[in-house]
């Protein structure tokens, strides 16, 4: 079944009445899986779930009628405005006592374009969805991975989102970052009386405006947001409401009590600020409609490294004289108040990402010399060159006693890092020549042809001239632009996916590489690098969008790092997760380079919004998982990898791990440097 306008053509099964394509009028592009269950509540996910009992066609409109095994009826209805697809749910109680609508026996799924495929053009033929449920404004906008319009917005027009969930197919991929899962609305939760109804209407446009900021104009919308999302105590921030009517009564509070504010025409304005530290949601009631946003009140950056470094030292350093893991920083477990480590299992050892800890009481002892905390890290670089690290190859090892069974090039970046740090605390000689000899062997085993995080080029090259070491950082730099100049063709195994790569193109890899064009301006300024900078600045922006909620705004959705660094382990939306930093610290020296005041302000929400997995007391946790619930499944006969089991995963909370998180605020240290 097919319908069209002037902008969409849209075709639906006649057998499921499942929506199968979404297109621009004329595009030959779908934006959502064409083997999905889109618009159907789906029983894979719920734990009662609807069937399909008609699909009809009349009147240019495309009628379908679900049922469960008691007489609630869905009867959803498809059609076509002047510019826009519109899909409207009537839900129908005919049974003899209420209905009780939650968010775990109802909810509507939306399997956008978001699998990966190896092999595919990921810039044009994917998309990226972001999701924004706030009661009633909430949408969803979707552009392609390369950032440029049109994009395909949907608002929710009746009815309020109060949260959502992801329905993960398992038979699609054996490997999570290759693919998101499907996005599922649930409605805020009611009791629906015998004989009564509830409607969710949702209206799609293309356009070339991002729903935070377009125009207000369907009847009734409103809209709350902030200057700011992150914020200091003490400090002032404004909140604005909208509307495209005049509203008879509104209220806005925080914690119970009412906010004041003035009037601008359609919009309302506060100026807020806090005393205390912590987590605020901000409610705004206007004629019966509501809506939401969240604010957190964090410490000062330089308070928050402070606290914990101390927490580092205190309690996640491993000491034992005589044992390989002697001086190493550990996994601490909040649960059990304990260490963990795994040798078998790689992001739960003592090497690889956990050389952050190591980079952050550094950085501490730099802003602030101890002597405890000098001897922790005295003993954890002991640790790192009798286990971990061959000062004479440059070569990084993957596992403690120089193991070398898995060579991970991901290791040597870091490592660079780690010294590099050293060298800005001591000045000692021999820090930066390992630094640069790190990443000479990086590049070297490379054949500079592989993604990797943390990569400080500049910074090692300008201490190795103030050091006189000119031939190693001429070796350094011409390595580096060699490197730079792979980006640049798309020659670097980073435009699409290949099997050996760790995870899929999404998010990180645009990150790193306009951090890498940047600085490869600032050895060699070429415009070369700079117009290429600006095309992986639009995608880097494209991985995020700016939903009125500090876990989320500027914030690049993962959806596989908990399976590997989280306590609990399973996929699903990640808001933050810490490396959704590497978007502000790629947009840092976008800024710093070319003066982009945009990367400044969007580098800036970043950065700060992912440090609200630190506590005051120091501890920090990995993630934090977002959905209401994720639901892992499988839509097939399929023998799914290990690390792809079913379940079901209960979210809104933040990890209890503390597991490599550090890197996220290092990044944020640059916001002050």
């Amino acid at each position: 079944m097919k319908l069209e306008n002037a902008k969409f053509t849209v075709t639906v099964d006649d057998q499921s009445g499942a929506t199968t394509g979404i297109y621009d009028k004329g595009n030959s592009y779908n934006w959502i899986l064409s083997d999905g269950n889109w618009g159907l509540v789906d029983s894979e996910l719920l734990v009662d779930g609807f069937t399909t009992q008609s699909v009809s066609q009349k009147d240019e409109k495309i009628i379908v009628t679900m049922t469960k095994n008691r007489p609630i009826i869905v009867q959803i209805e498809k059609r076509m405005e002047k510019d826009s697809y519109v899909e409207t749910y009537i839900i129908k109680n005919e049974d003899i006592v209420e209905y009780f609508m939650t968010k775990d026996c109802f909810g509507i799924p939306f399997p956008y374009d978001c699998l990966y495929t190896p092999g595919q053009d990921i810039l044009n033929k994917c998309c990226i969805s972001h999701v924004w449920c706030g009661g009633d404004c909430s949408w969803i906008y979707s552009l392609r991975c390369h950032g440029d319009a049109p994009y395909l917005v949907m608002k929710v027009t009746e009815g309020a989102i109060e949260d959502y969930s992801i329905a993960y197919d398992v038979s699609r991929t054996n490997n999570g970052s290759f693919y998101r899962g499907a996005i599922v609305l649930h409605p805020k939760s009611c009791v629906i009386a015998p004989g009564e109804s509830k409607c969710l209407e949702f209206k799609y446009y293309f356009t070339e405006e991002k729903p935070e900021n377009a125009s207000l104009t369907e009847p009734n919308e409103i809209r709350l947001s902030a200057s700011k999302y992150s914020v200091l105590q003490n400090e002032e921030f404004t909140i604005c409401f909208e509307s495209n009517c005049m509203w008879k009564t509104l209220k806005l509070s925080c914690d119970g009590k009412e906010l004041p504010y003035t009037f601008d025409g359609n919009r309302a304005v506060s100026v807020c600020s806090f005393e205390t530290t912590g987590e605020r949601k901000i409610l705004a009631e206007a004629d019966g409609r509501k809506t939401w946003i969240f604010v957190q009140v964090l410490l000062p950056v330089l308070e928050i490294l402070k606290r914990r470094a101390n927490f580092i030292v205190e309690k996640q350093q491993f000491r034992y004289e005589g044992s390989k893991l002697d001086g190493a920083y550990l996994i601490y477990d909040s649960d059990n108040d304990s260490l963990y480590f795994s040798e078998g299992f790689g992001d739960h050892n003592a090497s690889r990402e956990r050389l952050a800890m190591g980079v952050i009481v550094c950085k501490a002892i730099q802003l602030e010399y101890d002597d405890v905390k000098m001897e922790s890290l005295r003993r954890h670089r002991a640790f790192v060159e009798r286990e971990m690290f061959d000062a004479d190859s440059g070569v990084v090892y993957n596992q403690v006693g120089h193991d070398s069974s898995e060579l991970r090039v991901f290791n040597f970046p870091w490592m660079s890092t780690y010294y590099l740090e050293w060298y800005e605390l001591t000045k000692e000689k021999q820090c930066i020549i390992n630094a640069a000899k790190i990443l000479l062997n990086f590049f070297e085993i490379t054949n500079c042809t592989r993604d990797a995080q943390c990569m400080e080029v500049v910074r090692i090259c300008d201490a190795l001239q103030k050091e006189g070491l000119d031939d190693l950082r001429e070796a350094l730099k011409t390595k580096f632009l060699r490197y730079a100049d792979q980006i640049r063709f798309g020659k670097a195994n980073m435009k699409d996916i290949t099997h050996i790569l760790e995870t899929s193109y999404v998010s990180e890899r645009p990150n790193e590489q306009l951090c890498y064009l940047s600085q490869a301006y600032l050895l060699e300024p070429k415009d070369e690098y700079r117009l290429k900078a600006e095309d992986k600045f639009l995608e880097t922006k494209a991985f995020f969008a700016n939903q009125p909620d500090f876990h989320m705004n500027c914030i690049n959705v993962r959806y596989w790092d908990r399976y590997w660094f989280g306590k609990h382990r399973s996929y699903g939306d990640l808001f933050p997760h810490y490396w959704s930093s590497l978007a502000g610290w790629g947009m840092l020296w976008f800024n710093s380079v070319f003066g982009n005041e945009e990367a400044k302000k969007l580098a800036e929400r970043n950065l700060t919004g992912n440090l609200c997995v630190y506590r005051e007391d120091g501890f920090a946790a990995n993630n934090y998982f977002y959905p209401y619930k994720v639901k892992q499944y499988s839509s097939k006969e399929h023998k799914p990898h290990p690390c792809m089991e079913h379940g079901i995963f209960y979210g809104k909370k933040y990890d209890a791990w503390a597991n490599d998180q550090d890197w996220a605020l290092y990044y944020a240290l640059m916001l002050i440097e």
